[in-house]
């Protein structure tokens, strides 16, 4: 059995406005840039509505982290400007990670 630690797990809480969507898009960056062009991530969220929001912050915070970044935005994926890879996908069903599970961009 594993404790927390060794699974490097946090819990991000507090109620709505609180500023966990907003640490969580810097969170992302600081990896996509420690990273560089081996970066390959993807952002899940269970719903269209977190998607969009998740998707406005990305237009507001990349191009502070990242000058030169691009986003498609019918894969709804991030070119990041050092090589990196950004995707953003709605995930509506529990069996639906099965289908992004390894899955090439």
């Amino acid at each position: 059995m594993q404790s927390v630690d060794e699974l490097n797990t946090f819990v991000l809480a507090g109620g709505g406005s609180a500023g966990k969507s907003i640490l969580l898009i810097w969170l992302i960056g600081y990896f996509a840039l420690i990273s560089s062009d081996s970066f390959n991530g993807v952002l899940i969220s269970r719903d269209l509505a977190g998607l969009l929001k998740l998707e406005d912050l990305r237009f507001q915070q990349i191009p502070t982290l990242m000058p030169g970044a691009k986003y498609f935005k019918v894969k709804r994926q991030w070119k990041l400007s050092n090589g990196g890879t950004l995707r953003l996908i709605r995930m509506d069903a529990g069996d639906a990670f099965n289908k992004i599970q390894g899955e090439k961009t």
